[in-house]
């Protein structure tokens, strides 16, 4: 409907033709149309590509994902918790309250952490207090600043 025009019925948009089809051509015609319409390939659901965090594979601290029913304003993730060793792909040990435990990287996220925070979860053992945090990408301070 255009502004100015007048008001039409549904009927009235198709041009009606002044002699009806032949039913025979019309049958050919729509024949010719089906048999040129081809399946559409049928999609592959079993081949199934997890999501990772990029991240992850070089940080050296995680958050880890509290897997109980929260309350109220209770943090959904507890950390950040050192990364020990990654023992494969899928599987990592961590430091939890001065425990080692080894969890799967589904309930794991990295910890972008300032320097100065480094200094906080420095590892034990490390008594110099000008030790540098290592060169990844999980301690750039960047990070804080990307939504600012």
């Amino acid at each position: 409907m255009v502004y100015g025009t007048s008001l039409r019925i549904p009927g009235e948009f198709s041009v009606a033709s002044s002699s009806p089809a032949d039913p025979a051509s019309f049958v050919t015609r729509l024949r010719g149309l089906i048999g040129t319409i081809r399946p559409v390939p049928a999609a592959d659901h079993s081949a199934r590509r997890p999501f990772y965090l990029k991240d992850l594979v070089t940080c050296m601290h995680i958050f880890r994902r509290v897997e109980t029913v929260r309350k109220p304003l209770e943090q959904p993730y507890s950390g950040p918790h050192e990364v020990v060793r990654r023992i494969s792909e899928k599987v990592y040990v961590i430091r939890v309250d001065g425990h080692e435990r080894t969890v799967t990287t589904d309930a794991l996220k990295p910890a972008y952490l300032a320097s100065s925070d480094y200094d906080v979860l420095r590892p034990p053992g490390v008594a110099d207090p000008n030790h540098e945090p290592p060169a990844t990408v999980c301690t750039d301070s960047s990070a804080f600043n990307a939504g600012a």
